[in-house]
């Protein structure tokens, strides 16, 4: 589960930025469907939903770019050029920021262990890498790995936990490039001391991005499967598709499409990249006047029914198996009604035992009055008078209890909403 994420000195972002999903005391006192209890001492409770506001171009897409370019260069930096350069892209408005480094950390829980990973680089070298664990008992932190490059020696300094690495630590240091992360580097040099802070990173947290193909491709294949057709099935009838069933086609034999690998690898991984081969033709089927079965192509289907399509198999399978969905944008051609109701499938009523999460941004203020966001969950970015953007929650902002978010919002009393000039002539 994801604890907090931060990062500084990131494309509009200047200063240091934290996204959290640690309650606050108020929130626990008050909103108990809204948290997960983690069961564990280090981290007893953790929020199941953040959402993000804020104009155009302040910053919300940003923040997710933010926390992809964490996971992509975990899995890309070991295959860099020995000199190639970086591509990170600091604070451009501010000449002193654009030549400083940026920053990103991670704080996870896994299996009642609190990892916090993080690492600051410009467009050459990595310039510091740290991995430190809080075990439950006893519960003191402990420093894992640093490796920081001095500048003036033109060398890194490392520490590390020799009980945690054995006799590995030294050999692996050796083969880990400037431009490369240690995290990345001992991955593949397959040490399995690492192997769990990676899988999480690396799985746990799912990017929908509007790349639609293979998400059409992932849920047509689980509508294929009669295992999981019904699950499907139950969740298009949950948000009133009214269907009677969903048919799809292929040229592909069933045991290309039920047993191929590349299903299984973005099944585990979450990648963003797929063969998206067999191609699918799916249909929507229902009954008109007469009882007579009439069959519709998904893509006459309305915007948001396909939205629908696209995000089932990701969102159902991000539950059961207790990840982070991060979207952008996900009320796009949704229903507010609708647009609720995949936020609630996150809370503590409709699956109790997940610890999934969802963190989205959206426009959609009538959410927050649907009763499944508490004011610790929404968060805002504010496009600041220096061009810089600073990410703050409602329940920072100093108002009384109980007061509507959605008509202080758009009256701009919170920050975070347009400032429009019109210019008259």
């Amino acid at each position: 589960m994801l604890v907090d994420f931060s990062f500084e000195n990131y494309r509009i972002f200047r200063d240091e930025q934290t996204l959290s999903m640690i309650p606050t005391a108020r929130s626990l006192r008050e909103q108990k469907l809204y948290h997960i209890d983690t069961a564990s001492s280090t981290q007893p409770f953790l929020h199941r939903h953040a959402a993000i506001y804020g104009a155009n171009g302040a910053g919300k897409t940003t923040l997710i770019n933010a926390m992809k370019f964490v996971r992509q260069f975990i899995l890309d930096s070991h295959d860099a050029k020995a000199f190639g350069s970086i591509n990170v892209s600091p604070f451009i408005y501010d000449t002193k920021a654009e030549k400083c480094p940026s920053t990103f950390s991670v704080t996870f829980l896994r299996n009642d262990n609190l990892f916090r990973y993080g690492f600051t680089l410009n467009q050459q070298q990595v310039l510091d890498e740290f991995l430190v664990m809080r075990p439950p008992h006893p519960s003191r932190t402990r420093l894992l790995y640093h490796r920081s490059f001095n500048p003036e020696e033109k060398i890194y300094k490392w520490r590390g936990n020799s009980k945690f690495f054995g006799k590995n630590l030294k050999s692996l240091r050796s083969y880990t490039r400037p431009n490369a992360l240690f995290l990345s580097t001992a991955i593949q040099l397959n040490n399995d001391t690492l192997r769990p802070v990676y899988k999480w990173l690396i799985s746990k947290p799912v990017y929908l991005t509007h790349c639609y193909d293979f998400l059409k491709t992932y849920t047509a294949r689980l509508c294929y499967d009669p295992k999981t057709k019904p699950i499907i099935l139950n969740f298009f009838k949950t948000m009133d598709a009214r269907i009677e069933d969903i048919i799809v086609r292929t040229s592909s034999s069933p045991n290309e499409i039920l047993f191929n690998k590349s299903f299984d690898v973005f099944a585990n991984n979450y990648s963003d990249t797929i063969d998206i081969n067999p191609e699918f033709e799916v249909f929507f089927v229902r009954k008109n006047n007469e009882g007579r079965t009439v069959c519709l192509r998904l893509e006459d289907e309305s915007q948001g029914i396909q939205t629908l399509f696209y995000i089932a198999a990701r969102f159902l399978k991000a539950i059961e198996k207790g990840r982070t969905v991060i979207i952008d944008e996900i009320n796009t051609n949704l229903h507010p009604v609708l647009f609720a109701e995949l936020i609630k499938m996150f809370d503590g009523i409709s699956y109790p035992d997940s610890k999934a999460q969802l963190i989205f941004t959206t426009h959609d203020v009538a959410v927050t009055e649907q009763d499944c966001l508490d004011p610790s969950q929404i968060w805002m970015v504010n496009h600041k008078s220096d061009l810089s953007s600073e990410l703050y929650t409602f329940s920072d902002v100093d108002v009384p209890k109980n007061v509507s978010f959605r008509r202080g919002y758009l009256q701009g009393r919170y920050g975070a909403t347009p400032s429009i000039v019109r210019q008259f002539r």
